[in-house]
């Protein structure tokens, strides 16, 4: 059932004459919504008006939370919870459907509310130039805290900087790609290289710098709208599907958070649009919004403020599975709460002092891990591929091997996954050491995906005989129909160096150089040389032409290569953002394998290895990796 209920607060209309209009409290214009006619019979008059659907679910009180959520996830009543959000166009759109306007719209199903929308100031000889696909969205304190708008189209992005400039914005979060699977999702509103400036209407966009991470990109420009000048940041997020969810919520609530960190004590409302503006857009705007409620509230009500957002832009949320998703994020920041240090407060981290802390983060991991669907069964085959049977990846990250090998026994199987890491994609490969039975495909591995670089953590055991050299001592060997060189062998205090060229005989991909780096003794307690083997790693890494992952291992695949990528990792966020967050890299790690990082002791190395690495003598080594 439906009622109408008087808004708390009412959001006042936007003015016509105000130069930029840069208030988080202005949003809209001063008519007041109006209940579209859809079945019920609803007296409007002379009142600000809102959908409340009065079986609507009661805030839960966060020490219920997760129990809420699994009850119902159990008998299937998160569905029936999503269906009672009213779908569709509930206030009247006419502006947004004159005829003068429907060109703007991407969806011609998604008008934008009268009630809510952004107005602009009209251009002087233009008088329908007031118009973009964008609508307020009040946060939870009711404050106009956001604008939710579709991604721009070729008719409308001129409008679209003038939005940006008149309401002072100086964050836009983008959670499209301009092109998905074959279809124009967004265009492009930016130049089309750093460095370059590119005209949009009054307004002149100038790309200065730009910093890549592994899921997202931040594009800084430069805007000049008459005799304003302006500095906006573009937080492209770029791994999310279209009409979907991301493969977990960890990187997401980074996101959120990175964002909420640089917006502190900006006044202008943080623009975000995906390619309609309601369903990725919904999500954000949902977690960025809720995300305090988890970290510092009593109660949450997830239901109450999707239906706030669907009162101001229709159809936010678009899908069940993200309003799941939704649930995900929001239980998991909850659970683990804040896990980074700042660096100042890092360097006085003491392990021992801590061991109760640590116990409860890994444990934690362990639980995250349980919630996710792990690996397939291998085959008996497979299984005699494995050093550790039990220690496979999830099957979404699972490498297949390509090119041909040799036998006929030869399959597509290897024990390895793809990592990524703070900055990068796909960074990494991930493995064991091989297995007499598996040189051959730990070099079709390489060749496959052109490697530039091998990182070996653990030494050759003379009294293992599964353990084994699997590169030539000089000369040439041949594997199967791999065969690898030695082209020369340079010993350091920490690592021997040697550089390898690998060939295949079927086929004519010309031959893969490969710088091999060998450790040579690992000790938690003194982390110079894997620091030392980090630092030369990305030297060889820089000098490859291609993005390429490089392969770790060590002998089980796990332990020392789960905490030389967690270490890795957390070098490059020290660089970027002078904080510490080694629960969140495992986390990421383990989206790939939950075995990386295997034990509580391999979690404090991790800890102890950063720590170490910000007394030690050489403070740049962090910076140069």
């Amino acid at each position: 059932m439906w009622k109408r209920r008087h808004a708390k607060k009412k959001v006042e209309g936007d003015t016509h004459s105000s130069s930029s209009g840069g208030s988080k409290a202005s949003s809209g214009s001063n008519s007041k919504p109006s209940p579209v006619h859809t079945g019920n019979s609803l007296d409007t008059h002379g009142s600000d008006q809102v959908y409340q659907n009065t079986n609507a679910p009661k805030p839960v009180p966060l020490t219920e939370f997760e129990e809420y959520i699994q009850k119902k996830r159990l008998n299937g009543r998160m569905e029936e919870e999503y269906a009672l959000l009213k779908p569709g166009q509930l206030f009247p759109c006419t502006v947004s459907t004159k005829e003068e306007n429907k060109a703007k719209n991407r969806f011609r199903n998604m008008p934008a509310y009268d009630h809510s929308r952004v107005i602009l100031q009209k251009m002087p000889d233009d008088p329908h130039s007031d118009y973009y696909n964008a609508n307020f969205i009040k946060d939870q304190a009711k404050t106009a805290a956001f604008i939710a708008c579709q991604g721009p189209n070729t008719a409308s992005v001129n409008d679209f900087w003038r939005m940006i400039c008149q309401r002072n914005v100086s964050s836009i979060v983008m959670l499209t790609n301009l092109m998905e699977k074959g279809k124009d999702r967004c265009r492009r509103y930016w130049p089309e290289s750093v460095g370059s400036s590119e005209i949009f209407g009054p307004c002149t966009v100038n790309w200065t710098t730009t910093e890549s991470y592994a899921d997202y990109v931040v594009r800084v420009l430069k805007v000049t709208y008459g005799k304003d000048e302006r500095v906006v940041r573009q937080f492209h997020y770029q791994t999310w599907p279209d009409m979907d969810v991301p493969k977990h919520p960890a990187v997401l609530i980074g996101f959120v958070k990175r964002i909420k960190f640089l917006q502190d004590g900006q006044s202008s409302p943080l623009v975000v649009h995906c390619s309609a503006g309601i369903g990725r857009t919904g999500v954000f705007v949902a977690l960025y919004s809720l995300i305090d409620a988890v970290l510092f509230s009593q109660k949450i009500d997830v239901f109450g403020f999707t239906e706030s957002m669907r009162n101001d832009r229709m159809n936010m949320i678009q899908t069940v599975e993200q309003y799941n998703f939704l649930y995900d994020c929001l239980l998991e920041a909850h659970l683990t709460g804040e896990t980074g240090l700042h660096v100042s407060k890092f360097k006085m981290f003491d392990v021992h002092d801590k061991q109760k802390r640590l116990q409860r983060e890994f444990q934690l991991l362990r639980k995250l891990d349980s919630k996710v669907a792990t690996t397939e069964s291998n085959t008996t085959e497979e299984t005699e591929k494995c050093r550790f049977p039990e220690l496979v990846p999830l099957n979404r990250r699972r490498l297949y091997l390509q090119c041909q090998g040799s036998g006929e026994n030869a399959t597509n199987y290897i024990n390895a996954c793809l990592i990524n890491t703070y900055r990068t994609q796909n960074a990494f490969i991930a493995t064991q050491s091989p297995l007499p039975n598996t040189i051959e495909d730990f070099w079709r591995l390489v060749y496959d995906w052109k490697c530039p670089v091998i990182v070996m953590l653990n030494k050759i055991d003379p009294s293992d005989e599964t353990c084994i050299k699997y590169w030539p001592s000089e000369g040439a060997t041949q594997y199967g129909f791999l065969t690898v060189k030695l082209k020369g062998e340079t010993e350091y205090p920490h690592y021997t160096h040697r550089k390898l060229m690998v060939s295949h005989e079927k086929s004519e991909q010309k031959k893969l150089s490969v710088h091999h780096l060998q450790l040579k003794s690992w000790h938690s307690n003194d982390p110079t040389g894997v620091l030392t083997l980090i630092r030369d790693m990305a030297k060889f890494q820089k000098n490859s032409k291609e993005e390429v992952p490089s392969v770790v291992h060590c002998i089980n695949g796990a332990g020392h290569t789960g905490i030389f990528l967690c270490v890795n990792s957390e070098l490059e966020r020290l660089a970027t953002e002078k904080r510490v967050d080694v629960f969140n890299s495992v986390r990421q790690l383990r989206n790939s394998s939950h075995h990386l990082v295997i034990t509580e002791d391999d979690y404090k190395s991790c800890y102890e290895m950063i720590r170490q690495s910000l007394t030690h003598q050489d403070d740049n080594t962090y910076a140069n990796v």
